[in-house]
C-alpha cells in the first residue's frame, strides 16, 4: 500500500541483468492467458497518459492457473491468477486462451514511472471460493480448537500445548507415554536396571506452540536431514532457544521402527503408523494407516519460558496443525475489514499495526515510518487481503474518489483537475475481464511462491509433464511416449505418489527428481509395476532355457514388483513387517503359483563371493501375498519409498536421501542408481531421465533441445542422450 494507505495489489520487481540483457519475464506456473496486451508505443508526449510523473508500460498479461495442494475436493481444482503489468513487450502469440507452461517467456520487463531499470508490476489473487481451499478458511483466524486440515499438509508441523503440559528434564525412553528413564547398565555384562519413572520438573504456565521442521534437503550440506523444533508464544515470539536434531529426518525409519519393537501387548502399532506419527504428529492418510492411540508417544525436547525438556507430543489436548493451515503465529492474517468497495485502506487491523501513537488515525509520518519497520513489514507481507482490482476503468471514481477530500491519511487533497490527469493515467492500465472482478483476494506474491514451494504436491498434469516425451540411447533409438499415454499411466498412482513423497520427505525439488528418475527405469516409464518376465527362464533360438539375469534363479517368484522393484523374499519380508501386514488364510492361492505353503525362497543372493551357495531358502507362507504390491497402487508407491528410506548408504547410515540431499550431480545420480538396482543395470537412462525431470521440475532457463555427455563411473563411460521435446497434450 501507499503511504497514504491507497491499496497496491502487488510488487514491483526488477528484472535481473544478464550480460548485456536483462532476464525475461516466464510465467510462475502452468496456465492458460486470460487477457494480453501489447504496449503502447513509446512517446515523448509530457501530455500523454502514459507519461505521468514519467513514462510507464502499459503492456500486461493475466493467468489463470489451476493446480492441487492435496487430496479432496477442497485440495484440488484450485484457481488462482497471476498478473505481469507494466511489459515493455508481450512475446509474440500469447493471446488469450492460450495454454502456456510454467518458466515460459512472457515477454521483456518495462518503464515504470521512467526509471531506466526494466521493472514490472506483480500480483497473485483468487476468489473467495479458492481462498477457502489454498487457506482452509476465508476469515479469522486459526481455529485452534480442533485439530488442522489433514487433505493438505506441508511444510512445519505444529503443535498446541494446553497450559499445565508436563515436562520432563531427563529424556524419557521412546515407547512408553508415561515417562520413564532407562539407566545404564553397571557393566558390560549386567542386565539393564529397571525403569525409573521420572516426575515432571516444569508444568508450562501458559499454552505453547511446538514446531517441527524437517529439512527435507534444504540448508547447508550436512544439516539437509535435520530437525529444527522452535517453541513460539501463540503471539510468534519465539521462546528459548531452537533445538537442532541433525540427524532426525533421516533417521525415522530406524526410531519409527525401535518405538514399533519395544511396544509389547495386543495392539502393537505397525512401524509404518509410527513413522506417520512422528513425521505428521498423528495419523494423515487415514485410509491407509492406522490411527495411532495416545499409548504411542511422541517425545522430543523444547524449549519453554526458562528453560528446556521432553513432551509427549501425543497426548490428549494437543492439538496438531502444519504450514498448510497458514497459523496466525506464523504471521498469516486474513484483511476482509476494509470493505468499503474504494481503493483506501480502512482495514482497522491495518491501521492498528500502523498508527504508533494508537490515536485512531494513521499520519503520512507514521505510515512511512511503519512500513519501514521490519516487524510490521513481516506482517504485512503475510496479509492475504480482500479489496478491489486496480485495472478496472468503470469503477476508477468509485476506487480513487477519496484523494480529493482532505483526511489525516491524505493531505494535502487532490484538485478534481489534478484527478482527471491521474484517472486518464490510470485508464491506460486498465482492462475489464470478470476474471478480476471476483478475484479480489490479494496475496504478496514472493510470500506466496515461498509457502508453497513447501507444499511439493503434484497435480496429474504437472505429474505427466516429468515424463519423457521422447527418450532413447541416441538420437536414431528414441521411442514416444504420446501425452494420453503418460495420463494413462499416472492416473491410477498419482494421489497415492503424492501421499508416498510427501510422507517419506520427497518434497524438494531435488529429492521427487532423484526419486522419479529411479522409478522410471525401475517401472519401464510407470509402463508396469512388476519386473518384466516375472523372472521365467527365456528359451534360445535352439530350444535352450537360460536365466536372463543371473541372479533370477534364485529369487524367481520373489521378483521385482512396486514403483522400486521390490526383489527377493527378504525386502517383501521386511516390506510386510513395516506395515505389520496379516497372514494369509490357510486357502489362500498365491498369484504367482511358485509360491505355495510348503515352497522355500531365498530371502536374499544365497551366493558368496565365489559363486557357491552358502545360504537356505526358507518358507514364504503364510505371510502377504507379494503381488499386493502390484494390484495395490498404494502399496506399489509405498514400497517404492520404504525401500528409499530403509537402504544402507554405507556404514550403517540408512536413507537414500542421503545422496540425493548432495544434489542433482552425476555422482549423486549414479551412486542412488547402484543403492536401488545393486549394479550397472539402466546407469545411463537414470543419469538421463534426472536430468530430464530436472528441465522442467527446477527452476533453470536452459533451452538446448537434446544433449548428450559422458558420465564415468568405475572406470567405464557411460554415453547419455536426453531428449528434452515437451511432454504436452497434443
Amino acid at each position: 500500500m501507499s503511504y497514504h494507505l491507497g491499496w497496491h495489489g502487488g510488487v514491483h520487481l526488477t528484472a535481473p541483468v544478464s550480460g548485456a540483457n536483462t532476464e525475461r519475464v516466464r510465467a510462475i506456473a502452468d496456465g492458460t492467458v486470460v487477457f494480453a496486451r501489447q504496449p503502447t508505443p513509446h512517446t515523448d508526449d509530457a501530455h500523454h497518459p502514459q507519461n505521468y510523473r514519467g513514462w510507464t508500460d502499459n503492456g500486461c498479461v493475466l493467468l489463470r492457473h489451476e493446480t492441487a495442494i492435496g487430496e479432496g475436493a477442497n485440495a484440488q481444482d484450485i484457481v488462482f491468477f497471476s498478473l505481469y503489468m507494466h511489459l515493455g513487450s508481450v512475446q509474440q502469440g500469447i493471446a488469450a486462451g492460450r495454454r502456456i507452461y510454467r518458466k515460459a517467456e512472457l515477454g521483456q520487463a518495462g518503464q515504470i514511472y521512467g526509471e531506466t531499470s526494466r521493472k514490472i508490476h506483480f500480483e497473485l489473487l483468487c476468489d473467495d471460493a479458492n481462498l477457502a481451499k489454498l487457506v482452509g478458511r476465508i476469515s479469522g483466524e486459526l481455529d485452534t480448537s480442533r485439530d488442522g486440515r489433514v487433505d493438505a499438509t506441508y511444510g512445519a508441523v505444529c503443535f498446541l500445548l494446553p497450559a499445565n503440559s508436563p515436562v520432563f528434564s531427563q529424556q524419557p525412553v521412546g515407547h512408553l507415554a508415561a515417562a520413564h528413564f532407562q539407566p545404564p547398565k553397571p557393566n558390560a555384562r549386567a542386565l539393564l536396571p529397571p525403569l525409573v519413572a521420572l516426575t515432571a520438573t516444569h508444568n508450562t504456565s501458559a499454552p505453547l506452540i511446538v514446531e517441527l521442521r524437517f529439512a527435507a534437503g534444504a540448508g547447508a550440506p550436512g544439516q539437509r536431514g535435520g530437525l529444527a523444533i522452535t517453541t513460539l508464544q501463540l503471539s510468534g515470539e519465539v521462546v528459548g532457544q531452537v533445538q537442532q536434531e541433525p540427524e532426525a529426518e533421516y533417521g525415522l525409519y530406524e526410531q519409527a521402527g525401535a518405538i514399533s519393537r519395544a511396544i509389547h501387548g495386543a495392539a502393537v502399532p505397525a512401524s509404518a503408523t509410527v513413522y506417520e506419527l512422528l513425521r505428521f504428529g498423528r495419523t494423515v492418510n487415514s485410509a491407509h494407516e492406522a490411527a495411532t492411540p495416545n499409548t504411542v508417544p511422541h517425545w522430543r525436547k523444547i524449549s519453554y519460558p526458562g528453560g528446556e525438556g521432553w513432551v509427549d507430543l501425543n497426548t490428549q489436548g494437543i492439538h496438531k496443525y502444519s504450514d498448510a493451515d497458514f497459523p496466525h503465529w506464523d504471521g498469516w492474517s486474513l484483511i476482509d475489514d476494509s470493505s468499503d468497495g474504494n481503493s483506501r485502506c480502512d482495514s482497522a487491523t491495518i491501521k492498528g499495526w500502523l498508527d504508533a501513537n494508537a490515536d485512531g488515525n494513521v499520519t503520512v509520518s507514521e505510515a512511512t515510518a511503519a512500513m519501514a519497520d521490519a516487524q510490521v513489514a513481516r506482517k504485512l507481507a503475510k496479509a492475504i487481503c480482500k479489496f478491489p482490482s486496480e485495472w478496472i476503468a468503470s469503477t476508477i471514481d468509485t476506487r480513487w474518489g477519496w484523494l480529493m477530500q482532505e483526511s489525516v491519511e491524505n493531505t494535502p487533497a487532490m484538485s478534481a483537475a489534478d484527478f482527471q490527469e491521474l484517472k486518464a493515467h490510470i485508464t491506460a492500465f486498465c482492462f475489464d475481464v470478470p476474471e478480476l472482478t471476483s478475484a479480489t483476494w490479494h496475496w504478496h506474491p514472493l510470500e506466496f511462491i515461498r509457502h508453497f514451494r513447501k507444499c511439493g504436491w503434484l497435480s496429474l498434469n504437472e505429474l505427466c509433464q516429468l515424463l519423457p516425451r521422447r527418450s532413447g540411447s541416441n538420437a536414431q533409438q528414441v521411442s514416444e511416449i504420446p501425452w494420453a499415454t503418460a495420463t494413462a499411466r499416472f492416473t491410477p498412482y498419482y494421489l497415492h505418489l503424492n501421499t508416498t513423497m510427501r510422507k517419506y520427505g520427497m518434497v524438494s525439488r531435488i529429492r521427487q527428481t532423484h526419486f522419479l528418475a529411479q522409478t522410471y527405469i525401475e517401472t519401464a516409464l510407470w509402463r508396469t509395476m512388476e519386473e518384466l518376465g516375472r523372472a521365467h527362464q527365456q528359451r534360445r533360438r535352439n530350444g535352450q532355457l537360460y536365466w536372463p539375469a543371473p541372479a533370477m534363479q534364485y529369487y524367481q517368484a520373489f521378483y521385482g514388483r512396486g514403483a522400486m522393484q521390490l526383489t527377493w523374499a527378504g525386502n517383501f519380508d521386511k516390506y510386510g513387517t513395516y506395515r505389520a501386514f496379516a497372514n494369509v488364510g490357510a486357502s489362500h492361492q498365491y498369484v504367482d503359483n511358485r509360491i505355495t505353503r510348503t515352497s522355500t525362497h531365498y530371502w536374499g543372493d544365497p551366493r558368496d563371493s565365489n559363486g557357491v551357495v552358502v545360504r537356505q531358502p526358507q518358507v514364504w507362507w503364510p505371510r502377504y501375498d507379494p503381488h499386493d504390491l502390484v494390484s495395490e497402487p498404494f502399496y506399489a508407491c509405498d514400497s517404492a519409498a520404504f525401500y528409499w528410506v530403509s537402504t544402507n548408504t554405507g556404514g550403517g547410515r540408512l536413507n537414500i536421501h542421503r545422496v540425493a540431499d548432495q544434489g542433482l550431480t552425476t555422482d549423486a545420480v549414479g551412486r542412488a542408481s547402484v543403492l536401488v538396482n545393486g549394479g550397472g543395470y539402466g546407469f545411463s537412462e537414470r543419469q538421463g531421465y534426472a536430468v530430464y525431470i530436472d528441465r522442467y521440475l527446477g527452476d533453470g532457463v536452459e533451452s538446448d533441445p537434446t544433449r548428450t555427455f559422458v558420465v564415468t563411473y568405475r572406470g567405464r563411460n557411460h554415453n547419455v542422450y536426453v531428449d528434452f521435446t515437451a511432454q504436452r497434450p497434443r
